[in-house]
């Protein structure tokens, strides 16, 4: 197997695992409702550093950002190359990252006391007309201009990926994936 098919199947895989993830960590805090608070929990400081972190980052850079040594999950090397996977955790959030020959090429979060409903319920009909190609502006306006949380980003030979979640308050979700801007994928989880 040549390393483009590899490299797709790594970033397939990961993609994979954060949609179920997504669908089976929810339980946490649900505290809903748009109020802010005025001092961020470490769990809300950890996704915003999460999105600050860009692809092809090094292990030492994301370090930085996350303020802590990630934990090596996996290492292995295939063909030449060296894959290595960490993660990060800060109370109910996990922050993974994935490097391969010392870039970072997929991050992903999970973080049921941060994604909290963000506007009004969405529902499975809202759901049925998100389609193939829409860009993230089109499923955000289809979804009561809600905006998504980032789940996971992955960058590969070109190709971006991104997966968000938009969470109602009895738990029940939409996730769209974003493969180089517009919807290649979606997933719901118990929408009426």
């Amino acid at each position: 197997m040549n390393k483009k098919k590899i490299s797709a199947l790594v970033m397939a895989g990961l993609l994979a695992c954060t949609f179920m993830a997504g669908c089976g960590n929810t339980a946490g805090d649900n505290g809903g409702g748009s109020a802010k608070q005025e001092q961020k929990s470490p769990e809300m400081q950890a996704y915003e550093n999460f999105l600050t972190i860009p692809m092809g980052a090094s292990y030492d850079d994301v370090k930085k950002v996350l303020g802590s040594d990630g934990n090596l999950t996996t290492e292995n090397e295939i063909a030449g190359m060296k894959t290595q996977a960490y993660e990060w955790k800060e109370g109910s959030t996990a922050v993974t990252g994935l490097f391969q020959n010392g870039a970072l090429i997929t991050k992903a979060i999970v973080s049921p006391s941060v994604f909290k409903t963000n506007g009004e319920t969405i529902k499975l009909t809202q759901f049925d007309k998100i389609q193939p190609g829409m860009t993230y502006e089109q499923a955000k306006e289809t979804l009561n201009n809600r905006e998504g949380y980032l789940l996971s980003e992955a960058e590969m030979m070109g190709t971006g990926a991104k997966v968000y979640i938009w969470m109602n308050d009895d738990q029940s979700s939409v996730q769209l994936t974003f493969t180089n801007g517009t919807v290649s994928g979606k997933a719901q989880s118990n929408l009426k």
